[in-house]
Order: C-alpha cells, then structure tokens, then sequence
C-alpha cells in the first residue's frame, strides 16, 4: 500500500505518517485551522441525522425506550400489570385466594 502512494506522490522516502497527512489534505481541501470547523459540522449533522431519522423500529430502539436509565417507573409499572393480569387470571379460574398469596411469598 505504501509504495503505491509513494509512487502516486513521486516520493520514495514517504512513511506512513507522512502519506497519511498528505491524503488528508489532498482529501479535504481545506486549511489546517479549519479542521475544527469540519469536525463540529460533521457532529453537529450526525446528531440531527439521528434526532429526525425515520420511523423504523428496530429491536435496539424497544429495548433502550423500556430498559433507559429515566424508565424505572415505566418497568416497574409494567411489573406490577403483569402480577395483577397474572393473579387476576387465577382468580378468574377459580384458584383460591390463598393459594395466590403462598406463590407471591
């Protein structure tokens, strides 16, 4: 790889570094102060891309939406309608009502 880049830039004597630099600025084709400037930019578009993405829901999205760190009430509230969709459905069978409270201990 090296020494195609050196034959690219005519210079025999390249190392790595040095061919790495020069495509950047080759690349880029802006002053080196400005570097700054472009790596604000670039984040500033990647936090937008991802507050205005598209609707698609994936398993990742589902998972952070119920398990995030501001959603303790929600998993504990989600934990409470199952007890109650699971002790109402024994009761609705006719399992007695002690019997629920020796599961639950």
């Amino acid at each position: 790889m090296k020494q195609k880049f050196r034959h690219l830039y005519k210079n025999d004597q390249l190392t790595l570094l040095q061919i790495k630099k020069r495509w950047f600025r080759e690349a880029l084709a802006i002053p080196n102060h400005e570097y700054i400037n472009l790596i604000e930019k670039i984040e500033k578009y990647y936090l937008i891309q991802s507050k205005y993405k598209g609707g698609k829901v994936n398993r990742e999205k589902i998972y952070n939406f119920i398990f995030s760190t501001d959603s303790k009430n929600r998993v504990i509230a989600m934990f409470m309608g199952l007890v109650a969709l699971f002790t109402a459905l024994m009761i609705s069978a006719g399992v007695n009502v002690d019997y629920i409270f020796e599961i639950f201990q």
